[in-house]
């Protein structure tokens, strides 16, 4: 599974290919478009993290009960 690290990384990596100066309009923006969709998966991937870290605690707490 992709981490919200991993996902920021692949944002950062397409923010900088989209403004490279060497490329068209059209493959600039989808670029951005992508970092841009993978700022958002890094948002919904580090709540969901959140979650699970917070199942993981709950279910250790409940062993040792």
């Amino acid at each position: 599974m992709v981490t919200s690290d991993q996902c920021r990384t692949y944002s950062n990596e397409h923010k900088v290919l989209g403004i490279a100066a060497d490329i068209s309009i059209q493959r600039a923006t989808a670029h951005m478009g992508i970092s841009r969709s993978w700022t958002l998966l890094a948002s919904e991937m580090k709540r969901l993290e959140a979650v699970i870290d917070e199942e993981v605690t709950t279910a250790q707490q409940n062993d040792f009960a």
